[in-house]
C-alpha cells in the first residue's frame, strides 16, 4: 500500500469511528480493579489496572516501566487468535510467524528480537507463562490458554527476569482457579469451514482449601491457499489444547498452585508462492512461469511437508507468607515439544529445494524469589535465584538441485544460572529510586552432523525421529563428522531508575538498563570453522517515561523515549563458501543504534464509550558492520530487520445498555505497520510494504451469562505477507508466505 493510501484509510477510518461513535475497551484493563469513588466518577473513570512487571502487584500507573498490558476478556473482544495478534495492541512490538506457521511466532521489540527458528539461535523477546520461560515459542497459541491477562513489556527486562530479555518480554497469565463453581462454553463458526469449541469449568474441590479449573480447546479451520493443479489447501489447521490448574491452600500463609497443558497441532504446510526467479541460473530458464500474482492466494509448490506439534508441560508453584512482611515463591516446571514441518524453498512444481525443520526439545526450570518491606513500607526488594537446563535436539533436512537430500543435525544442551536482586526505596513521598543487578552465566554444548540420505525418497518419507536420530541404512556421504562445541558466557545486566511522583495523577521515571541475549553456534551444515560461537548481544538503554491521568480519570496518557546501544548484534546472513555452495549462517555481524517513543491514550469521555491508541516509532541504524555481513549483501544503510518504523493502533467502541444488565457493544479496531525487511540483506523482494488493517465487532451480553458476537478480521482484506525471503543471489529465487486474508465469524456462548 502506498504512503497516500494508508494515511487516506486513516482518514477514513477516524471519520467513521467518530461518526458512529465506537470505541475499543481499553486497551489497559488487565486485572482491574473497583476504583474508589472517590478517586474517580462513578460513571465514565478508567479502573485501575494492577501488573506484575516489578515482581509485586502494583498499579500500572505506579510502574516506572514501558508495559502494555490487556485482560483475558480484551483478547478476546480485539479476535486476538494467536500470538502474532498482539503487535495489534502494544506499540513497538513486530510479530511475524514466520514459514512453519500456526503458533510460532518471531518477536521483535524496539528493533531486537529473533529471525532464525533453529535450535542453535536464541529468542531476543522473552516469552512467558505463569512466571514460566520458553526456550521456545512454538506453541504458545494465546488464545487457547484460559487467559487472565497479558503483559507486553518493552526495553531490557534483565534484571527481574531470565534469560534472552534483551528487548523486552511477554509475560502471560492463566485464570487461577477460585472459589466459586462456574464454567462457560464458547463456539465459533466462521470463513473457511471454521469451526471452534472452547470450555472451562471451575471446580471447589474442597471449601476455599482445594481447588480446580479446567480448560479446553478444538478447533477446526480449512486453509487460505490453495495449488493451482490440483487445489490442494495449505495452511489447514486441526487443533486440540487443555489445560489444568489444582490450586491447594494449605494454610493462610502457604500455598501450592499446580497447572499442567497439552497442544496438538495439526494440519497442512504454510502456503508459500514463488515471488521471482534471479540471474544465477540454478533453476530451469522458464521457471518464472510458475511466478503467481502478488495478491493471489495461489501457488505452484509441489511440496507440502505438513506440520505436527505436539507439547506439553507441567509447573508447581508454592508460595509462602513468612512473616507480614516478607514471602517467598518457588516456581518449579518441566515443558516438551516436538515438531515436524518445513517448507519448499522454490515454490514451484519441481523439487527443486525443499527444506525440513523437525525438533526434539525439553526443558526443566526452577526459580525462587524472597520479597519483602522494610523501612516502614518505603523498601520493596526482591531476591532470586534462577535456573534453567534445556536439551533440543533438530534435523534440517534440505533437499537442493542433487540426487538426494543433504540432513544437517545438531543436538544441544544448555545451562542456565542466574542470581538476582532489585530493590526501591521510597526517599520521599512523591521521590524513589530503584536499583537492580542480575549475574548469569550460561554454559551451551552442541554436537553438529551432516550427511546425506542414502535416497531421494528418504527425505520425503523418513519420521521426524528417524531424521534427527537417523539410522544407519538411511545415512550416506558424511560432508561433516560429528563435531562437538562448547563455549561458556557470563554477564552482569544492572538497572537504575529514578521516580518521582509529582502528584497522584503523574509519574516521571528515568531509566538505566542493561540486557543479555544468549551467544551460540551455527546450526546449519558448514566448514568446521563457521561452526566457531558467536557472543551474546549486549543492549544498554537510556529511557525516560511519563505516566499521567487527567479529566477525573477519564483520560490516561503514558509516554516513553529512548535510546539503545546494541552491540553484537546477532545477523543471519546468506551467502556463498568459496567453494561456490550456499551457506546461511549467524554472524556477530554489526554495532547499531535504536531510539525512539511511544505513546499510549485510553479516553472514556463518558461510560459507554472508550478511545485508545497505541503509537510507536523505532529509528534504527548501523553503526558498524563486519566485512562478512557487508559480503552477504548487508549494508550499513539497511535497517534492522523485522522492525518497521511506524506501529500505529487505534480503536474505539460504544456500548448500549439493553434492558436489565445486557449490553449492546460495537468496535473497531485499526493497525497500520510501515514497511519493514524480513530479513538482514534487504534485499527488494524481502521488504514487506506498509500495511493497513481493520476488524470489527458487534457482541451482546446478557445479565444470564449468554454472549453471542459477529465479526469480521482484516475487513477490507488487505493482502500482506507473514514471511518473505529473496535469496535470488544465493539460490536464485525469490519467495512469499501469505498471511491470512479476511475473515468473518459468529460466536456463541454461555457462562454461569
Amino acid at each position: 500500500m502506498s504512503r497516500s493510501r494508508a494515511l487516506s484509510m486513516s482518514y477514513i477510518l477516524s471519520s467513521t469511528i467518530m461518526a458512529t461513535a465506537c470505541l475499543l475497551p481499553q486497551v489497559a484493563n488487565a486485572q482491574s480493579t473497583a476504583p474508589d469513588p472517590a478517586e474517580q466518577t462513578a460513571q465514565s473513570g478508567l479502573g485501575d489496572i494492577v501488573v506484575t512487571a516489578r515482581r509485586r502487584n502494583e498499579n500500572l500507573q505506579d510502574t516506572p516501566v514501558a508495559i502494555t498490558a490487556i485482560s483475558g476478556e480484551g483478547l478476546q473482544e480485539r479476535a486476538v487468535r494467536d500470538v502474532v495478534d498482539l503487535s495489534r495492541i502494544a506499540p513497538s512490538l513486530n510479530t511475524t510467524k514466520g514459514f512453519s506457521g500456526g503458533s510460532y511466532a518471531n518477536f521483535f521489540i524496539r528493533g531486537v528480537g529473533q529471525a532464525d527458528q533453529v535450535v542453535g539461535v536464541d529468542p531476543g523477546v522473552a516469552l512467558y507463562i505463569d512466571g514460566v520461560y520458553l526456550g521456545r515459542a512454538n506453541g504458545a497459541d494465546i488464545a487457547n490458554l484460559d487467559l487472565d491477562h497479558v503483559e507486553v513489556l518493552r526495553g531490557p527486562q534483565g534484571t527481574l527476569f531470565g534469560k534472552n530479555t534483551l528487548g523486552g518480554a511477554i509475560t502471560v497469565f492463566t485464570n487461577k482457579p477460585t472459589n466459586d463453581f462456574a464454567g462457560g462454553v464458547t463456539a465459533i463458526a466462521g470463513s473457511r469451514n471454521w469451526a471452534e469449541l472452547r470450555g472451562w469449568l471451575n471446580v471447589p474441590l474442597v471449601d476455599d482449601k482445594l481447588l480446580a479449573r479446567i480448560s479446553v480447546n478444538a478447533k477446526s479451520q480449512d486453509g487460505y491457499g490453495y495449488r493451482v493443479y490440483d487445489a490442494h489447501r495449505f495452511g489447514d489447521i486441526r487443533n486440540i489444547s487443555a489445560r489444568g490448574h489444582l490450586l491447594w491452600k494449605a494454610s493462610d500463609t502457604f500455598t501450592v498452585d499446580l497447572q499442567g497443558d497439552y497442544t496438538r497441532e495439526r494440519g497442512t504446510g504454510t502456503m508459500v508462492k514463488l515471488a521471482a526467479v534471479g540471474p544465477l541460473g540454478f533453476v530451469p530458464a522458464d521457471y518464472d512461469q510458475y511466478v503467481t500474482g502478488r495478491t493471489e492466494y495461489r501457488s505452484n509448490s509441489n511440496y507440502d511437508p505438513g506440520r505436527a506439534l505436539d507439547v506439553w508441560g507441567t509447573s508447581a508453584t508454592a508460595e509462602w507468607q513468612l512473616t507480614d512482611s516478607i514471602s517467598l515463591k518457588s516456581i518449579t516446571a518441566y515443558r516438551a515439544l516436538v515438531q515436524k514441518t518445513g517448507t519448499d524453498f522454490d515454490g514451484g512444481p519441481l523439487s527443486l529445494i525443499d527444506e525440513g525443520i523437525n525438533t526434539d526439545q525439553n526443558q526443566f526450570s526452577e526459580e525462587i524469589q524472597l520479597s519483602g518491606k522494610a523501612v516502614d513500607d518505603r523498601l520493596n526488594w526482591v531476591l532470586g535465584a534462577f535456573y534453567f537446563r534445556e536439551n533440543a535436539d533438530q534435523a534440517i533436512p534440505l533437499f537442493v538441485f542433487s540426487p538426494t537430500a543433504l540432513n544437517q543435525v545438531s543436538y544441544l544442551d544448555i545451562k542456565n544460572l542466574a542470581a538476582f536482586g532489585q530493590a526501591s526505596f521510597k526517599a520521599t513521598d512523591w521521590l524513589s529510586i530503584t536499583g537492580g543487578l542480575r549475574y548469569t552465566y550460561e554454559k551451551k554444548n552442541q554436537s553438529s552432523e551432516a550427511f546425506y540420505f542414502a535416497s531421494y525418497s528418504d527425505f520425503y518419507d523418513l519420521s521426524r525421529d528417524d531424521t534427527i536420530y537417523t539410522p544407519a541404512q538411511y545415512r550416506g556421504t558424511v560432508t561433516q563428522p560429528l563435531t562437538y562445541f562448547a563455549k561458556s558466557w557470563n554477564s552482569v545486566t544492572p538497572k537504575v531508575s529514578l521516580e518521582a511522583k509529582l502528584n497522584p495523577d503523574v509519574l516521571a521515571y528515568v531509566s538505566w538498563s542493561k540486557g543479555f541475549k544468549s551467544g551460540g553456534f551455527n546450526s546449519r551444515e558448514a566448514p568446521t570453522s563457521d561452526f566457531a560461537a558467536y557472543d551474546p548481544e549486549k543492549l544498554t538503554t537510556y529511557e525516560a517515561g511519563l505516566k499521567t491521568e487527567f479529566l477525573d480519570r477519564t483520560l490516561r496518557l503514558n509516554l516513553a523515549g529512548y535510546y539503545s546501544d546494541y552491540r553484537n548484534v546477532q545477523l543471519l546472513v546468506l551467502r556463498l563458501t568459496p567453494e561456490g555452495a550456499p551457506q546461511i549462517a549467524t554472524q556477530n555481524a554489526a554495532k547499531a543504534r535504536i531510539y525512539g517513543f511511544e505513546a499510549e491514550a485510553d479516553w472514556r469521555p463518558v461510560s459507554q464509550l472508550t478511545f485508545n491508541a497505541a503509537i510507536g516509532y523505532v529509528n534504527t541504524k548501523y553503526l558498524e558492520l563486519t566485512a562478512g555481513a557487508q559480503s552477504a549483501g548487508v549494508d550499513i544503510t539497511d535497517p534492522l530487520v523485522q522492525t518497521p518504523k511506524w506501529t500505529i493502533n487505534l480503536g474505539a467502541q460504544y456500548t448500549i445498555p439493553v434492558g436489565q444488565g445486557d449490553d449492546l457493544s460495537y468496535r473497531v479496531d485499526f493497525s497500520h505497520k510501515s514497511s519493514f525487511y524480513h530479513f538482514a540483506a534487504s534485499n527488494p523482494l524481502d521488504r514487506e510494504p506498509p500495511y493497513s488493517l481493520v476488524n470489527m465487532r458487534l457482541s451482546y451480553k446478557s445479565a444470564a451469562g449468554w454472549k453471542a458476537a459477529i465479526f469480521s478480521n482484516n475487513i477490507f482484506n488487505k493482502y500482506y505477507n507473514q514471511l518473505r525471503e529473496d535469496i535470488r543471489n544465493v539460490y536464485d529465487i525469490a519467495l512469499d508466505w501469505p498471511a491470512e486474508p479476511r475473515v468473518f465469524g459468529i460466536e456463541l456462548g454461555y457462562s454461569f
